[in-house]
């Protein structure tokens, strides 16, 4: 399958006829059943195709638009075949060990997410890149600046306060992601809430751990966020702006995942 887009479709079509009888109805997934399934194994199968497309010559948008789409659909397959990490150091070590083979190359979900997407940035709690400049990766990163800060409103891994899994296309990839953004952050998401007379915006947790992807300062960020809301929402920033000085506060991230029953990571 050429088309890198339509090879992700294809793979995640697969997945979700396999999910779905293993899915109950309040959205849990036994991923011990669901890796035992023959159509999982058709779904397992077809994602070694990801070895045939090589992210360094991929045009900007299609790369960005393929890697979404990738890590988005990766969690699950990780979760199935290696298990779901549980607290704080096995969730360092499954998003830095569990590699994924794209083009020939091994990629961790953070080589994917801040070493090609962010342009190779130091991911949280780590203290270096992604890739050294003598790593044949090193040329997947997408050029910067600017870091599209949106990514983390699209990067979903797999836990209950990330971003809903969307699909994204290259011709359009720019223009989903802004409305993606709007909606994660749409009034009563529980991502946002402005409070005028304390004088305080309340963001997702995201928004703390890559501060710098959307501002330098309190008010840049809040400047940032802006962008993408309407109505009250919009209204109350625009005049918590107009006040003067306020603070950002950040709401608790739920870590617990869709897994009704998997395998520990690590164990």
């Amino acid at each position: 399958m050429e088309d890198p887009i339509k090879l992700v479709k294809h793979c995640k079509k697969l997945y979700t006829t396999a999910a779905d009888k293993h899915t109950d109805s309040s959205g849990l997934v036994d991923f011990v059943t669901l890796l035992a399934d023959p159509d999982y194994s058709k779904f397992h199968l077809a994602t070694s195709e990801l070895q045939r497309h090589k992210l360094a010559e991929m045009k900007d948008d299609l790369r960005l638009a393929f890697v979404i789409n990738v890590y988005n659909l990766c969690i699950n397959q990780a979760f199935a075949q290696v298990g779901t990490p549980r607290g704080d150091l096995q969730r360092l070590s499954f998003f830095d060990n569990v590699k994924i083979d794209i083009g020939g190359m091994l990629f961790s979900f953070n080589d994917l997410e801040n070493g090609v997407l962010r342009g190779n940035q130091v991911p949280p709690v780590h203290l270096r890149k992604p890739f050294a400049k003598d790593d044949p990766r090193f040329s997947s990163q997408l050029p910067r600046p600017p870091i599209e800060p949106r990514i983390h409103f699209a990067l979903n891994c797999g836990a209950k306060s990330c971003p809903p899994i969307k699909n994204f296309s290259a011709e359009a990839v720019r223009e989903e992601l802004r409305i993606n953004s709007q909606a994660f952050l749409e009034h009563g998401s529980g991502n946002l809430a402005v409070d005028v007379e304390k004088k305080t915006l309340t963001l997702t947790k995201i928004l703390s751990w890559y501060k710098s992807d959307f501002g330098k300062t309190d008010k840049e960020i809040a400047e940032t966020v802006l962008a993408w809301l309407r109505g009250e929402d919009k209204e109350k920033l625009e005049a918590l702006l107009e006040g003067g000085k306020f603070k950002i506060k950040h709401f608790p991230y739920d870590w617990s995942n869709l897994a009704k029953e998997s395998k520990v990571y690590g164990q």
